[in-house]
């Protein structure tokens, strides 16, 4: 699996900026898959959602409640749900599922999930106000 980094520079009237950091996983032909890349933005980048929290839901170590299969249902809030599995994840936007739109649940290998987690969290943490994300670059990574 390949993924990089995006962010885009977003300026309010007032003329502050704000820089918006989100995850492209690309497929084998290297494009952009556009589902699976938003819901694991949405996920990864909820202000809900911290490194730790992510790894105690994929471990399943939270004090969540299994279903008879095994799974672990988890509000991801911002609107995504994550239903956690032994070795795979789905993930889906519960605001379009409300509104009766068509939805797509992706689903994502746990180990790579973690990957992209811990990356993404410590590029968050290079955060300059004004300047954005330094740890972001043009580079492909791949798990």
């Amino acid at each position: 699996m390949k993924y990089k980094f995006e962010q885009k520079e977003l300026v309010f009237k007032s003329g502050r900026n704000y820089f918006d950091l989100s995850i492209d996983i690309l497929g084998e032909n290297g494009e952009k898959d556009k589902e699976l890349s938003d819901n694991v933005s949405k996920l990864i980048g909820s202000e809900y959602t911290d490194y730790k929290y992510l790894e105690k839901g994929i471990k399943q170590l939270d004090d969540y409640v299994r279903n008879e299969d095994g799974s672990v249902l988890h509000d991801g809030g911002a609107g995504v749900y994550w239903q956690v599995y032994s070795d795979q994840i789905v993930i889906w936007n519960w605001i379009n599922e409300e509104d009766r739109l068509l939805f797509e649940k992706t689903w994502i290998d746990n180990a790579a999930l973690l990957t992209i987690g811990k990356h993404y969290y410590e590029i968050k943490n290079t955060y300059v106000t004004d300047k954005g994300y330094l740890g972001v670059t043009d580079e492909i990574f791949e798990i």
